[in-house]
């Protein structure tokens, strides 16, 4: 065979394990004729294509004479090593507490478990990551449910592929308070705010915008600063970040201020998002990431149990 029909029958190969990643056990299977129609490849480059798959045992089709063939067997991991992404790069917070490194050293673990090159990069803040995501530098963004719902409704061609368990995003969001202030709620007249985080904003604004207070918008990395000197009173914060840093800030539960016990389980949860378009990475995801032995990983690192590699 020469060079330009081996490389054509790459080509068809790829394409057909992408065209079977979309299928179900049971689907019907389309024709050669409707799948030379929907590609540039003749009926004999697509009939190799198919040989390909089923040899390697990553298809088994039953044929039905004039019904037509059905799938009754696929092996996605398999059909995902024949498609053409050779590398994929994810975003999520910077692994600055045990929850977050156990979260990254999962993702890791399933990754090189299944011999796929991957890439974390670590970015604060939810609006960056998605950012990211929709300029293609991610395939895919770690972000809360709460911002993920959001981002959705601004950004329809995203996706939540898959929807981890409570507490895998943070443990908890508290509002931090300069010390002296923490049973004097009324006190508060300067809050800071994170803008570039989904989920600061929405919650600030539901503990304090039926209070009289002034907002000062401060970067992410001074925010814990600026409320340990008093320059503001009160901020939304992580308290695993919190209790990690052995910050001498007091803190307030937002069950407090009636905050919904929806909202504040959305804001505890990660989600993988991802583009609605990029069926493959979502089915990756799905087919990847085992949300029970994740949250176990996870639990195991926070307990330094394991010391977890990312």
């Amino acid at each position: 065979m020469n060079e330009k029909n081996y490389r054509k029958e790459s080509l068809a190969v790829i394409y057909l394990a992408k065209r079977f990643l979309d299928l179900t056990v049971g689907s019907r299977i389309p024709s050669i004729d409707e799948l030379t129609a929907d590609s540039e490849f003749s009926r004999g480059t697509i009939q190799n294509g198919l040989t390909t798959l089923k040899e390697e045992k990553a298809i088994t089709i039953k044929s039905h004479g004039y019904q037509g063939s059905v799938l009754v067997n696929l092996d996605r991991l398999k059909l995902l090593k024949y498609t053409d992404f050779d590398f994929l790069v994810g975003s999520m917070p910077l692994p600055y507490t045990k929850k977050y490194e156990g979260l990254a050293g999962a993702i890791y673990k399933y990754f090189r478990a299944n011999e796929i090159n991957f890439n974390m990069a670590y970015v604060n803040g939810s609006v960056n990551r998605v950012q990211g995501l929709l300029d293609n530098r991610f395939n895919f963004s770690i972000v809360s449910e709460l911002s993920a719902d959001f981002f959705i409704s601004k950004y329809p061609e995203l996706e939540k592929s898959l929807i981890l368990d409570k507490e895998t995003f943070v443990s908890e969001h508290i509002l931090m308070v300069t010390q002296g202030i923490k049973n004097g709620i009324k006190e508060i007249k300067k809050v800071g705010i994170d803008n570039s985080s989904e989920d600061f904003r929405v919650l600030t604004k539901l503990v304090f915008d039926n209070r009289e207070v002034e907002y000062e918008e401060i970067p992410y990395n001074q925010i814990v600063e600026k409320v340990r000197l008093g320059e503001v009173d009160a901020a939304i914060w992580n308290k695993d970040e919190l209790i990690a840093r052995n910050n001498p800030c007091d803190f307030i539960n937002l069950k407090k201020f009636s905050v919904p016990d929806e909202v504040i389980e959305k804001a505890n949860s990660a989600v993988f998002l991802t583009k609605a378009s990029d069926k493959y990475v979502g089915n990756t995801l799905r087919l990847l990431m085992k949300k029970q032995s994740l949250k176990k990983f996870q639990e195991s690192v926070e307990n330094e149990e394991i010391l977890p590699e990312y």
